[in-house]
């Protein structure tokens, strides 16, 4: 399990079965610990060292939850219409996490139960928090340490433009304030001002992107329509 990983996120993991195990350089992350440094900062001395102004660190392997049919998603999750709000880029010791804050616009779905936990790791330049506000913390993102540039990016996230609509199966948590996304990159599309549902590069290869295509042509208008006759259910129904 990769070190530094949100207590949120730990809160929530037996129910997303999101399981992030780190593959940095066991170079690195030894000299990290003989040093009693995080693994970022190990990477920005090593940078410095060499001259380097930024720089690349290794993504952490993520773990979704398994792909399921679209009325199977909809019947676990909470499947929202949202715009992004604002966000802000943090770091631990050995990750980078991007909190974005989202502004619900349509609810299609609403999944049982929302499970309590501690909230204070929500950067508080994103509080207060409306409610019909939410924050998703992912890792990745761009900071800057002792002059260093640091990028950590998910090679599957969905580059959707900030303007656009997204639609998202979500599992809220933090009696929801916080949200992540249960399937991770491949269930997060966009929608366009015709109410049509775009599917990003990383999202080609998607069994619940062809379900929900082959369901609903990439309408929303026909997803609302195959939401309202589905019943929420218990997550322990997909076991």
């Amino acid at each position: 399990m990769a070190r530094g990983q949100l207590k949120n996120i730990s809160i929530a993991r037996s129910l997303v079965r999101l399981f992030v195990l780190c593959w940095a350089c066991g170079i690195v992350q030894s000299a990290a610990l003989a040093q009693g440094q995080g693994l970022i900062q190990q990477y920005v001395r090593e940078a410095r060292q060499s001259g380097k102004a930024s720089i690349r660190i290794p993504y952490p392997i993520v773990e979704w939850a398994e792909l399921e049919s679209v009325p199977d998603a909809i019947a676990h999750t909470t499947l929202v219409v949202a715009r992004l709000v604002e966000s802000e880029t943090v770091r631990t010791n050995d990750e980078i996490v991007t909190w974005r804050k989202y502004a619900i616009l349509e609810k299609l779905s609403k999944q049982l139960t929302v499970p309590t936990g501690l909230c204070e790791d929500i950067p508080r330049s994103l509080l207060p928090l409306k409610p019909t506000e939410f924050v998703v913390p992912e890792i990745g993102g761009t900071v800057e340490v002792d002059g260093v540039t640091v990028v950590q990016q998910d090679p599957r996230k969905n580059d959707i433009p900030a303007q656009d609509r997204h639609l998202m199966f979500l599992l809220f948590v933090c009696s929801g304030s916080i949200a992540l996304l249960n399937y991770g990159p491949y269930g997060h599309f966009s929608l366009d001002d015709s109410d049509l549902i775009h599917i990003s590069r990383y999202s080609q290869n998607n069994a619940l992107k062809d379900d929900l295509l082959a369901r609903t042509g990439g309408r929303l208008s026909s997803l609302r329509a195959i939401s309202a006759q589905i019943t929420p259910r218990s997550l322990q129904d997909r076991r």
